[in-house]
């Protein structure tokens, strides 16, 4: 550079040698590294400053990130700028080919950095010391030179630093090798500092290039000037030559160049990797969280709604174990039923063959189906009934299975897992493989039981039928108090309802009219605090996923319920922003994640339940062997327990999508 510009220097300007700039063949070069620059700024600024604003704070346990329910921001940001990232990167690959070329074709790399820098196209003048650069010395001008290639370079390294440090950050991070506070650092600060002195040098060679601007537009000359460096721009200018030695090292500086360009092409491939399968997958967890907001939106309700009937439950019997409810729950859900065992529950103690109900409805005299019993039966049996339909009814109430249904109805507490499920769980089961709970033949149970009530009804029995209705409710009620599983609740809150019904129905048939008003009044008071009360859970995404711990602990939540919260919030929370992605769970989260074990298990044999509902929907406690598409996809994601990266590295539905 030095040797250039000073071959250019001249005393006056009418001596002021004229050159082809830029030298033949690197037209395409002027300017390319501030190009460079620009496409890796915008890059860098779109793509890299949002996700470092989203992975480098301190978030709540519970949160969509600090966009909140506009975490699609990041998304969009995060494409964007990943567009401009790609063109920067491209750009870099082209340019490091082109000066690798013009290398080989024998102009030496100090004229090539001034080529590439020239993005104000003046810098033929600079070199020669023509138009107003003609007042300045050539060692002003060299200075000048090599601050604007000075400033350029760090503003083209600082951009292409961003997305690479931002990608490299990440890897590093899900590998627990980086902080939040380091990816800060290690992506922005060493740009930043770039940048700054790139602005520095860029300042310095501009108000230079502005005072040399002043002094020369005030010569008295400057109106002739324009033909005096016509005349020497056509008289050519001879360079000196570049030694031979320094003409071989640029060659060979070429050779290098070529293979960084190809460098510079896997850098954009992987920069895209951990971007690509970061920030979409960001996005799972938010959207899944707004689809599930409404599906758990009346259990409370139909909860609440089923205390006004707590007074009806039968006495109890303390005699009948929690262990001992949770084996006749199980035997009674299989009576009458072939159904093979699924994996994960036990072989009921006896398999009883006879059906509750018949299979035809050609069989049932009664003219009513089962599934209305519970608000017609009574009714329909104060009109009379014939010996045909007598005969039906005790044939349902003869069941053999259903002195086991009334002690059952009197446990005082039940253990639904001691009896449902084998212990240990088998250790490849996950939650999402685990048998749902059947209960189709319990509920026919229950019509055999309203079939038995009749019958006492008819015999004069009008308490043992109510009796036998009020054991309904109580079942109801152990099955919605004890439950471990959302089913379990819900079949127990049918249950209540529906021995409200038969309840009532049987008030009027036996024209009860104080029990009839207790339990209308009972009811009615009930609806019209569930009126005010209003159980509506907050708007919005974040609001909803921040108000989900809490639930956990709520014991006016139904049991089922919060077993069902603790399991989408081990689930969603690790991918549902992406300081969670990469960093994984902090202390805030295992601490959350101990205490839930307080607050749910209630019984020893709901352990493997427990280590289940920890490790998520989709989690065990040993885990299973990674699917190879989920592992390149969980690159740039935290592995281990309570890791977003362990579900996606797992998720076999991953395989199906490639």
């Amino acid at each position: 550079m030095t040797e250039s510009i000073k071959s250019g220097s001249v005393e006056r300007v009418s001596d002021a040698p004229s050159i082809r700039w830029p030298p033949p063949g690197l037209e395409r070069l002027q300017g390319d590294l501030g190009r460079v620059a620009t496409s890796a700024a915008l890059g860098g600024g779109i793509l890299v400053l949002p996700l470092l604003f989203v992975l480098g704070r301190d978030l709540d346990l519970a949160t969509l990130g600090p966009f909140a329910d506009a975490w699609w921001v990041t998304l969009v940001l995060a494409i964007i700028g990943l567009t401009f990232a790609a063109d920067g990167l491209v750009r870099s690959m082209t340019l490091l080919r082109r000066i690798s070329r013009a290398l080989e074709q024998g102009y030496d790399f100090e004229t090539i950095k001034l080529v590439i820098a020239d993005g104000n196209r003046d810098m033929g003048f600079l070199l020669t010391g023509g138009r107003h650069f003609s007042e300045v010395d050539a060692k002003e001008r060299e200075a000048m030179a090599a601050l604007r290639v000075f400033a350029v370079t760090m503003y083209a390294i600082a951009g292409v630093w961003l997305p690479n440090a931002l990608a490299i950050g990440i890897v590093l991070g899900a590998r627990g090798l980086v902080s939040p506070a380091g990816l800060w650092m290690g992506t922005a600060l060493p740009s930043l500092a770039m940048y700054v002195f790139g602005s520095v040098a860029g300042t310095v060679a501009e108000s230079r290039i502005r005072r040399a601007r002043k002094r020369w537009y005030r010569q008295p000359w400057v109106e002739d000037l324009a033909s005096d460096e016509a005349r020497s721009w056509r008289a050519g200018f001879a360079p000196g030559g570049v030694a031979k030695e320094r003409a071989a090292a640029d060659q060979s500086l070429g050779r290098v160049l070529r293979h960084s360009a190809v460098l510079t092409g896997a850098l954009a491939a992987f920069i895209a990797v951990p971007i690509l399968t970061l920030v979409p997958t960001a996005a799972v967890g938010p959207i899944l969280t707004q689809l599930a907001v409404p599906g758990f939106d009346n259990v409370r309700t139909r909860g609440a709604r089923a205390e006004a009937m707590r007074s009806y439950r039968v006495t109890t019997d303390a005699g009948v174990t929690p262990n001992e409810a949770g084996q006749l729950l199980h035997d009674l859900s299989f009576a009458g039923s072939e159904r093979e065992v699924p994996p994960g529950e036990r072989e009921p103690s006896e398999r009883i063959a006879v059906a509750w109900l018949p299979t035809t409805d050609d069989a049932n005299p009664i003219g009513v189906h089962p599934f209305e019993w519970p608000d017609s039966l009574f009714t329909v049996v104060g009109r009379g009934v014939t010996a045909q339909q007598r005969g039906y009814l005790e044939g349902l109430a003869r069941h053999p299975a259903r002195a086991s249904l009334s002690r059952l109805a009197r446990a005082p507490a039940i253990d639904v897992a001691s009896g449902r499920y084998e212990d240990p769980l088998p250790d490849d089961l996950t939650l999402v493989t685990m048998p749902i709970p059947r209960y189709t033949e319990f509920r026919a149970a229950t019509y055999s039981h309203l079939a038995a009530a009749a019958i006492e009804l008819l015999d004069g029995g009008t308490t043992q039928a109510e009796e036998l209705v009020r054991e309904i409710v109580s079942l109801g009620f152990l099955l919605g108090d004890g439950g471990p599983t959302l089913m379990d609740n819900l079949i127990g809150y049918a249950l209540i309802e529906q021995g409200a019904l038969a309840l009532a129905d049987l008030y009027q048939v036996t024209a009860d009219a104080n029990k009839a008003r207790e339990l209308n009044g009972l009811q009615a008071v009930a609806d019209a605090a569930l009126s005010r009360a209003h159980f509506r859970y907050p708007d919005g995404a974040e609001a909803w996923v921040r108000s989900l711990p809490s639930m956990v602990s709520d014991t006016s939540v139904a049991r089922g319920l919060r077993w069902e919260i603790f399991v989408g919030i081990t689930t969603l929370t690790p991918c549902i922003n992406l300081q969670r992605l990469v960093f994984g769970p902090d202390q805030e989260y295992w601490d959350f994640v101990n205490e839930a074990y307080d607050h749910l298990v209630a019984w020893p044999s709901e352990d493997g339940l427990y280590e289940r509902a920890r490790a998520g929907w989709f989690g065990s406690p040993v885990g299973t062997s990674g699917t190879f598409v989920g592992s390149i996809l969980s690159v740039a994601m935290r592995t281990g327990e309570g890791t977003c990266g362990e579900v996606v590295r797992r998720l076999e539905a991953t395989e199906a999508l490639f």
